[in-house]
């Protein structure tokens, strides 16, 4: 581009340059003739000139020399008169030769200047690049020696690994101990919370318990100015002050006794009468079947991943172990949409009856469950304790689940015979987010299902191409079908059996 401009300003400068030229040899030739035309001018004007003394002579001999008829005045009045007309176009044409040139030098002026600011323009823009340049090698040394310095990493990583590699038997050691720990700290977790939520109940069953005794202190000082009175009054003051000192003060003892076991752990023990009847929480602990373990093995089971999953989503959960979960009866866990809907929403004060004390925390009962179906998540898991996939992030759901939460889960079963679909409880998961489906992926599913996930996503984003089209641009990989992980941690028994008490309780209420 700079080269365009250059050859542009040396054409414009060559043609001003040609210009300015020809009108110097406009200039010389035009002078020429003015000067040509003065000297016959002057050479007319010498010769129409007479001295006056001849003049005079002529008057007072006429006759003496006789005159020239011959010469002829009018044509010399004519050359003069074109002499005039000639020096006046003269002078036009030096006047418009003399702006031309003036027009010319400022026009020379502006492009030497505008060559100067291009020139200036040329050497910071220059000046600039070499700056960028220079950074850029900077970078460019700077990365050179973080890439040595990654490789110098990953050969010792690669070292590491085969050094890993060649232990099988302590790396799978380490690697269930690892499972071991984070399962355990997931059970911790809930019961942590579990026992905040306990607290909470019994603090503000405490601050009660606290009215209340200040209350009692305020009726036993009333009852002792009362009785001190009533000892100044009456003669038997031998019968009543034991009355007064022992019964009424242990009295009120016994009630600051009550206060400091409850604020404190190293008062006495209160009074079992004040404190409302909660149940004990134990810490949630999974136990593995043994040989040893005969009768516990009879009482649980254990569950594997859900069937048809491709090798490398397989592969996924085998990390994952094995949670063995209570026995429970299939025709038992079977809920109906409208009352899981009702029992975790709208009537979730009933629900709560059910449930322990230390365990009533609406929120994370009504806001912590996922309810998915086995025709839209063929992935899913179906029976407790099984591992899975759902088919989650379309539209306002993109976002969801990149960081890991935990929630219980309820899965659609097949609609039956009676066109009812029931869900089943399978217990608490870690969600978290995983990579997209791959087309292969795409491809193992049933073409119902994929054009069923066509018509999802085109509610779900608002698409208004045809489920046709969108079906079209998964098979090509244009779209891609998002994936959370499901990871079995535990069976929570407080909330199925609050919801199969109430289920009976609704099922009796309308008998």
């Amino acid at each position: 581009m700079d080269e365009v401009f250059w050859s542009n300003v040396v054409k414009r400068w060559s043609e001003a340059a040609e210009n300015v030229i020809a009108l110097r040899k406009e200039l010389t030739k035009v002078q020429e003739e003015r000067a040509l035309y003065r000297s016959l001018l002057d050479t007319y004007r010498r010769s129409d000139a007479t001295p006056a003394d001849q003049r005079q002579i002529e008057r007072v001999e006429p006759d003496s020399v006789p005159l020239n008829d011959g010469i002829d005045t009018t044509s010399h009045v004519g050359l003069m008169q074109d002499a005039e007309a000639g020096l006046g176009r003269a002078k036009e044409e030096y006047k418009r030769l003399q702006q031309e040139l003036a027009a010319s030098t400022e026009q020379i002026k502006a492009l030497k200047q505008e060559n100067e600011t291009i020139s200036a323009k040329h050497i910071e823009e220059t000046t600039e690049l070499k700056d960028q340049i220079n950074k850029l090698t900077f970078v460019n040394d700077n990365l050179r020696k973080s890439l040595e310095k990654a490789k110098t990493d990953a050969a010792k990583a690669r070292a590491a690994v085969v050094a890993i590699h060649a232990q099988p038997d302590e790396s799978k050691k380490l690697s269930a101990a690892y499972w071991d720990l984070e399962r355990q700290v997931e059970t911790l977790k809930l019961s942590v919370k579990d026992y905040e939520t306990e607290n909470h109940y019994l603090r503000s069953e405490l601050s009660t318990i606290q009215e209340r005794l200040h209350r009692a202190e305020d009726n036993s000082k009333v009852l002792l100015g009362s009785i001190k009175k009533l000892q100044g009054i009456t003669r038997h003051a031998t019968i009543l002050r034991p009355l007064s000192n022992t019964s009424l003060y242990s009295e009120a003892r016994r009630s600051s006794g009550k206060l400091s076991a409850a604020s404190g752990a190293h008062s006495p023990e209160p009074d079992r009468d004040m404190l409302p009847k909660a149940r004990a929480f134990k810490q949630k602990e999974v136990i593995r079947p043994s040989k040893s373990d005969g009768d516990m093995a009879k009482k649980e089971i254990v569950t594997h991943n859900c069937p048809n999953l491709p090798p490398d989503r397989e592969a996924m959960l085998a990390v994952f172990p094995s949670v063995p979960v209570p026995a429970v009866v299939d025709a038992h866990n079977a809920f109906e949409r409208s009352f899981l809907k009702k029992a975790l929403g709208e009537d979730v004060q009933s629900l709560f009856k059910y449930l322990p004390e230390g365990q009533i925390d609406r929120k994370a009962i009504t806001s912590s469950y996922l309810c998915p179906t086995l025709n839209h998540h063929p992935w899913c898991p179906s029976n407790p304790g099984q591992h899975g996939f759902l088919f989650v992030g379309l539209g306002k759901e993109r976002d969801s689940y990149n960081s890991p939460v935990i929630r219980n889960l309820f899965v659609g079963l097949p609609k039956g015979p009676s066109k009812t679909r029931t869900f089943r409880y399978l217990g608490k998961y870690k969600v978290t987010r995983v990579k997209h489906l791959s087309i292969d992926e795409w491809n193992s599913f049933s073409p119902d299902i994929k054009y069923m996930y066509a018509k999802l996503t085109a509610d779900k984003t608002n698409d208004v191409r045809p489920p046709e089209d969108i079906l079209l641009a998964y098979d090509k990989g244009t779209l891609s079908v998002p994936c959370v992980q499901l990871q079995f941690l535990s069976f929570d028994n407080h909330i199925y059996s609050a919801l199969l008490a109430h289920k009976n309780d609704l099922r009796e209420h309308k008998k």
